[in-house]
């Protein structure tokens, strides 16, 4: 099995630096790169130390590497890059190749990252008893480590390349399709996880959803060119912002 994610991970990783050898490397695309990696390990940080450890889950492409974790004990950090890298190879006709090329940084960064924190036992006291406070802690990490990722302008999950390609393309409201994918998640994830956590889960979700700030209020650190519809990120506008922009 982790040998076919191994050889399925290559392959993606050369269409990356196929695309990201198409950007031309300026001093303001490699502080990009910076911020998305900086972006992706605060995400893959509140991910082991807070949602692995405390079943509170998540929704779209995050949850369902927690659900991968505990059906087959598939790390997060070889399913996270191979989901994402189909996404994003299958939205990057709508999105275009830099977003791909920055989406490519962000997956390689949130992997190796998660693969580091799960050398180590967890850093942070445990949550579990606790899950009002597991879904509070769980947002912050990730709405802001996502939030510095999409503001720089690379998406942290695939679910996001797919629900803007499609939206794009159908102008069905992106706001439908990521509560289908999430809703989606969360069901499943009742097969390891009592209702209750999951309806923590739900709260968790919300309270991303709001801690995306940083994508509204670092427009002054960051000119992102995808700015016509990250900058309504949070509202879940992105596509139909995109396709009044073309």
């Amino acid at each position: 099995m982790h040998q076919s994610f191994t050889a399925l991970k290559k392959y993606i990783i050369s269409i990356g630096e196929f695309q990201l050898k198409k950007i031309k490397i300026t001093r303001e695309v490699i502080f990009r790169c910076i911020m998305i990696s900086i972006g992706n390990i605060i995400l893959a940080f509140g991910l082991y130390n807070v949602h692995a450890q405390t079943a509170v889950t998540e929704g779209g492409v995050l949850g369902a590497t927690l659900l991968l974790k505990y059906w087959f004990n598939i790390s997060p950090a070889y399913s996270d890059f191979v989901i994402n890298g189909i996404c994003f190879a299958i939205g990057w006709k709508v999105l275009g190749t830099g977003f791909l090329g920055y989406s490519t940084v962000a997956g390689i960064a949130f992997s190796a990252s998660y693969r580091i924190f799960e050398c180590f036992d967890p850093v942070l006291p445990s949550l579990a008893p606790y899950p009002a406070a597991a879904a509070i802690d769980g947002a912050l990490f990730v709405g802001i480590g996502v939030g510095i990722s999409i503001r720089a302008g690379g998406a942290t999950g695939g679910d996001d390349a797919i629900a803007m390609a499609i939206s794009a393309k159908t102008k069905i409201d992106i706001r439908w399709l990521y509560l289908i994918s999430d809703v989606a998640v969360l069901l499943l994830s009742l097969s390891y996880i009592p209702f209750k956590r999951i309806a923590w889960s739900l709260v968790n979700r919300v309270m991303i959803k709001r801690t995306h700030f940083l994508s509204f209020y670092s427009s002054h650190l960051l000119r992102c060119p995808h700015s016509q519809y990250t900058k309504y990120y949070s509202l879940g506008r992105l596509a139909s912002n995109y396709s009044k922009a073309k």
